[in-house]
Formats: structure tokens, sequence, C-alpha cells
């Protein structure tokens, strides 16, 4: 058994249950996606899911509320969901229907819904970094208060935006948590192949930013240390770096039916798929009787039903109607 009763005893049953109907809506979501998108046409926008990496995205956004504001990868919808869009909207937005967040125009990669603290995301690769360290250094200013997360992955790390970015954070003492999602690839190219020196906590020791690590495929602990991480943030008014050590089971986009077993070392996706964060809790529940088998596979049910209704609600929604005014940007 990987988790320990002892040590979740602070935790009800209620709690563990909702981060694992979490984590199963994610992951059903994404396979919808994904599905959906090999073989329909019905989806606007190419898919780039995240499973596997669930862990990261509930842990994190468990100890948020609405006004707390997160920024995003490219790859939005683990952490849109966690963070609380309606997913009924989330889908019609790839559909590109008017009934989307961001009414149809943006597809996946630069969502932006602010009624629960999800200021945007964008397709440039570590582009969210310097901005979320704009944001927290107007929140300083004014004196806001407001929680700040960034999140972001390897290839992130190996632009020179973000170092830049981490040098304004570091001399300013920008209270923000610089979500590291290492999931070791960047896009199809391993990380370790393409950065000189592969550990993170060496990169940034000359900015004096705070790093810790988590194991992002541990939903307990990912919600943990973010949680840690966050209150001495709001102690010592400075960043924290949390680095998340997690793994992506889908190839690169929702159109590679090859599961990335084209530039994956033999063997490697089994390997993680046995730390799987789904599995995990889900065992620890039935082995301690915490919950049954019945009442796990009754949570897949219900996200079954919510996942279907959210295609059924995008397909049946109307697109945006072009409007003459809508056209004067082209005169």
């Amino acid at each position: 058994m990987y988790y320990k009763k002892e040590n979740l005893n602070k935790y009800g049953k209620d709690f563990l249950l909702s981060l694992l109907e979490k984590m199963i809506l994610l992951r059903a979501y994404q396979d919808k996606i994904n599905e959906l998108a090999r073989t329909t046409d019905e989806i606007v926008a190419i898919p780039l899911t995240s499973q596997g990496q669930e862990a990261v995205s509930v842990g994190v956004c468990s100890n948020l509320n609405d006004t707390d504001i997160i920024l995003s990868t490219h790859r939005t919808d683990a952490h849109a969901i966690a963070k609380g869009i309606p997913l009924n909207e989330l889908c019609a937005e790839l559909y590109g229907k008017a009934t989307g967040i961001n009414r149809g125009k943006c597809g996946g990669l630069h969502i932006q819904y602010m009624k629960k603290g999800f200021f945007s995301a964008t397709g440039i690769v570590g582009d969210m970094v310097p901005i979320s360290a704009g944001i927290g250094l107007a929140f300083k200013l004014k004196n806001l208060g407001r929680r700040l997360v960034c999140f972001f992955g390897d290839g992130a790390v190996a632009t020179g935006a973000f170092y830049e970015a981490l040098n304004l954070i570091s001399v300013r003492k920008i209270p923000i948590l610089l979500l590291f999602e290492n999931n070791r690839y960047a896009e199809y190219t391993p990380t370790i192949r393409e950065i000189g020196s592969y550990s993170i906590s060496k990169r940034i020791s000359g900015f004096d930013i705070e790093y810790v690590q988590a194991d992002g495929m541990d939903v307990i602990d990912v919600m943990e240390k973010s949680k840690d991480s966050l209150l001495k943030i709001e102690e010592t008014k400075s960043p924290i770096l949390l680095e998340c050590m997690t793994y992506r089971f889908c190839g690169h986009s929702g159109l590679d039916t090859s599961d990335g077993s084209g530039y994956r070392a033999k063997g490697e996706l089994g390997e993680w798929k046995a730390k799987d964060p789904i599995k995990r809790l889900t065992e620890f529940l039935i082995e301690t009787a915490i919950s049954s088998e019945n009442e796990i596979e009754s949570i897949k049910d219900k996200v079954e039903v919510l996942v279907n209704g959210a295609v059924d609600f995008a397909r049946n929604s109307e697109f945006p109607v072009i409007k003459e005014e809508d056209l004067n940007c082209f005169i």
C-alpha cells in the first residue's frame, strides 16, 4: 500500500473521495476529448491533454478559492477543471461554440475565466512566467494579498524569458508560487537532452528563490506541500518554486495515437503508469475500508454522466454569429 492510514487520519472520507472524484473527472474528460478529436471532426481546437498529471492540478487547486489566481500552460484542461471552470462551457469552447467560456474564440490554448480565478493560458511556451511576475508585482504594489500560482512545464525552463522573469521575481521579492510540472518531456523531447543541468534546484540557486519538491503522482503530497508553500509565501512575502515530479501518459496532442511510445524509453510508460495517482488513492481507500469498490464505481458513473453531458451541451450549442461590426478590424 502506498499510503499509510495513520498519516491520513487528519483527512476525512468525504475529503479524500472529493480528491479522487476530481482526478477521475480530469482523466475522463481528457480521454473523451482525445477520443472525439481522433474519431470525429467536431472539435475545432487540437486538444493538448495531460493524463497522468491529475494529482498536481487537484492537489494545488484544493488549497485555492475563487479569488486566488492561477496562470496555465498550453495544457489547460486539468488546471481549468481543478480551478472550477464549468465543464459544459469548457467543452463548448473546444467546439468553438458561442456558449463556450470565451464564446468559442479561444479554443483550448488561450482561455480565461476570471470568475474562478483562471487568469489565462497561452500557447507560447514559458510566457506565463513573466506575465505572472507582472501580475504578482501589481498585487504586491497594491497590497491586495491575493494568492498567485503560475503553472509551467519542462519546455518553459529552457527559455530565456523564464530566467529573466525569475530575476525580476527574486529582485522584487514577488510573492508567487512557481509551480513546475516536471513530466520529463518538452513536447516530444526528453528534457535531459536539451538542458545542461537537469536539476532545477541547481539552476535557480543563484536567484535566491526557495525550492521545494513534491511527488507529482501523489495528490496528498502535492496538496500538503503546496499548502505549506502558499502559507510561507504569505508570511515571508517571497516566492517559492515547487517542482512536482510527474509524468504524462498520453502523446503530445490528442491526435497522437502512439501515447508517445516513439520517443520514450522502452518500459518507461509502464513504470510510470504503475504510479498512477488515481490508482494509488483508489487502492488505499479500498484496502483500508475507507471506501468500497461499489462507491468508487458510483463516482465513475457520475463522472461519465457529467462528461457526456458536457459533450452533448457543446454539440447542441450554436456557433457564434458574425456581425458586420465584427469585421471592422479587417477593413
